[in-house]
């Protein structure tokens, strides 16, 4: 596996440009993205309504309540707060978004993705080229996004873009991605 490094910064525009910069042929994403604090304490943010974009409803969201760790389950969203009331979601989760998809495509995963990101919502984004039949993860390419505002991530504030040859990956499946981390001037991180 060949591995590049970046370090992000807390700068909205440069995380939707590096979002932007991942490639539209590519196979799909996963992730989560959460609101800052500021929107949610001044009424922006719905409190009950979240979207939740995956394979099996192809790239159209469903609005989903927030998970209740007591009772194992998504709560009720208030469907009010998204479609009257035009309030931001309470979060927004990827699940394979864009896999296998012959008529949506991974464009619309990317917009909604920046487009939330310059409202300054942070999580982590994990895309991926290519698949096997057998194990979706024997990935040509992958492009892992962290940027969380939790202070335990280990992988915190780094975007990491691996190649694997063992499965048919090239390195020119990345340049995209290294070309808008450079041209942004993100710091390349060494593990040395």
């Amino acid at each position: 596996m060949e591995k590049t490094v970046f370090v992000l910064p807390d700068d909205s525009e440069a995380l939707a440009r590096v979002i932007e910069a991942v490639p539209q042929e590519w196979s799909w994403v996963d992730g989560r993205l959460g609101p800052p604090q500021a929107l949610v304490e001044n009424g922006q943010v719905a409190r009950t309504a979240g979207y939740f974009i995956g394979r099996f409803h192809s790239i159209h969201p469903t609005i989903q309540g927030p998970w209740n760790h007591k009772e194992r389950r998504s709560d009720r969203p208030d469907l009010c707060e998204i479609l009257i009331e035009h309030k931001l979601p309470l979060f927004i989760a990827f699940d394979e978004a864009g896999f296998q998809e012959r008529t949506m495509h991974l464009g619309a995963a990317k917009k909604i993705a920046a487009h939330h990101v310059r409202f300054g919502y942070r999580g982590w984004l994990f895309w991926y080229v290519g698949w096997d039949d057998d194990d979706k993860y024997r990935n040509e390419a992958r492009c892992e996004m962290h940027f969380s505002r939790q202070e335990n991530e280990a992988k915190n504030w780094l975007v990491e873009l691996a190649v694997l040859p063992r499965f048919g990956g090239k390195p020119e499946a990345l340049t995209p991605l290294l070309e808008a981390c450079r041209a942004l001037g993100l710091k390349e991180f060494s593990e040395n």
